[in-house]
């Protein structure tokens, strides 16, 4: 079983508060950390360096899901605006 911590080397933690920087930003840099953690554990599953995994996540899997989306919205946003003129228009049966 591979072990999460420590997650950020104390070294960075120590530095980080002892220069003031604010707790946000220690925040982020935990976060930061914590994923490198994990895509470093999912290459080693994978069988893959770390670098390809990020290439493959960050430079082909989200961009081709952003656009996925944003396809999916425009079709729905379509749909929503067709279906708004077809109920708004008088029926010509009632005329």
């Amino acid at each position: 079983m591979i072990s999460l911590f420590p997650l950020v080397p104390f070294t960075r933690l120590k530095n980080s508060t002892l220069l003031g920087t604010p707790i946000y930003l220690l925040s982020m840099d935990t976060i930061f950390w914590i994923c490198v953690k994990i895509m470093q554990v999912m290459s080693s599953m994978l069988g893959i360096t770390y670098q390809q995994l990020n290439v493959i996540l960050f430079v082909i899997l989200h961009p081709a899901l952003t656009i996925f989306l944003f396809v999916k919205y425009r079709k729905y946003k379509r749909l929503v605006h067709q279906s708004k003129t077809l109920t708004s228009t008088p029926n010509s049966e009632t005329l």
